[in-house]
Parts: C-alpha cells; structure tokens; sequence
C-alpha cells in the first residue's frame, strides 16, 4: 500500500469535498430548471415534494444510506470501508441542501423553455466536473456507485446494463410515487432522461482538459489512474 503525505491527503479531501459540492450544484440547478433531476436524484427530489417534513438533501441522504443497505443485503457481509458512503451521503445531501438555498437566491426562474434546457445543459456539465472530482482522489465513491460496483461483481453482468437496472429502478419508482401523489409527473420529466445520456456526454467533454489540471496536483500513481479510470467509465456506460 503506497502510504501518502498528509499534504497530499489534504489535497485529496479537498478535491473530493470540492467535487462532492460541484455534483450537488449541478444538482439543484436541474432542480431550477424544473425539467426534472439526473435518475440517480429524482427518487430524492419525488420524496421531497410528497413528504416535504424533510428536505431533497435529507431525503438524498435516506435514499443514498439505503444503497449501503442493499450493498450489505447483497454481499452478506459489513464492510468498515464501504460503510464509509454512509457519510459521504450526509455530506453530499448537506450540499444538496445548501446548493438548493444558494442557486433559488440567486439563479431566477427560467421565464421560457429555451432557458430552462440552457439550465438543463448548465447542469449536466457541472455535475460531470462534479462527479470527475470526487472520483480522482481515490478516497471513496458514492452510494450509487458502491451499488453499481456491487452488481457487476455479483451479477456478472455489464456495467451499463447493471447502471440502467439502478437508474431505470430510480425513474421508475419516482414516476409512480409522482402519480400517485400528484396524478402527474413532479421532478422526473424530459430532464431526467436527457440527464441519464448527457451527464455521461459531458463526462467524456470535460474529462480530459480536467485530468490535465488534478492528475499532476493530486500526484496520482498509475495503479491510482487505472482505478478512476474503470470508476469514470462506469459512470459514462449508459
């Protein structure tokens, strides 16, 4: 095991909490949009609307924990590092959160449908940046991902196939929670399908001019770069 400096720790923490609140920004401005969140999200936002005695952030942070929870179902088994992701969902929602409040001060709200897909493409781009960050450090990954890691190595199957069974889930149980609810669609709309192809475009878009700048400055070694490698193209599969 490469042992690491406590400054080049710090450096990791800091990417990875920066990417964390970049993935959340990217969040609540498709939340702005009001042409629905990425799949991953809109279980989330639906719970919001529906039980509105807890927040998106709070909801993000019961919906991404039980992920841990299948990942543990699944596995038989507790795994310390894995139960790490529980955190890292606080954390994130907490953004979430915060991200919410701060773009709704300041982003207005979209006066056309031409706005809200400029809001909608805005979204996807950061959130790819996001996502891009947290993965680079190699310290932990999201809930999501955790499952998705979990499926492949259980079900054999292909990554994309098993990402579009988590996403696919998601979308599914946000429609019907919406309409039962509200007899229409709330936080899953077009946006959400585009957000399930464009996220991973735009991930491929940044990826490069952004590995040039946190690959030197995060010092990763190349067994490091293979592994954010197989994690980014995970993300990128559907």
């Amino acid at each position: 095991m490469v042992k690491i400096s406590k400054a080049l720790m710090f450096k990791r923490v800091l990417v990875f909490l920066i990417g964390l609140f970049l993935a959340a920004l990217g969040v609540a401005v498709s939340v702005r949009s009001n042409m629905g969140v990425s799949p991953v999200n809109s279980l989330a936002k639906v719970l919001s609307e529906v039980f509105t005695f807890f927040s998106m952030g709070v909801w993000t942070i019961i919906v991404f924990t039980s992920y841990v929870i299948i990942i543990f179902i699944i596995e038989r088994k507790i795994s310390p590092l894995k139960l790490l992701q529980v955190p890292v969902a606080v954390i994130f929602g907490m953004f979430v959160d915060l991200c919410n409040s701060i773009v709704s001060a300041i982003l207005p709200e979209p006066p056309s449908y031409f706005v809200s897909i400029i809001y909608l493409l805005c979204s996807m781009v950061i959130l790819a940046t996001g996502i891009l960050s947290y993965i680079s450090p190699n310290l932990l990954v999201m809930p999501a991902e955790g499952l998705l890691a979990t499926l492949v190595e259980t079900t054999k199957k292909p990554q994309h196939i098993c990402k579009i069974c988590i996403d696919g889930t998601s979308m599914v149980l946000s429609v019907c929670i919406s309409l039962i609810a509200f007899g229409t669609l709330v936080g899953v709309r077009e946006g959400t399908i585009l957000a399930a192809f464009g996220v991973g475009i735009a991930m491929k878009f940044v990826s490069k001019p952004l590995h040039a700048v946190l690959d030197p400055f995060l010092e990763l070694t190349p067994a490091e770069k293979a592994k954010e490698k197989d994690v980014e193209e995970a993300e990128e599969s559907i």
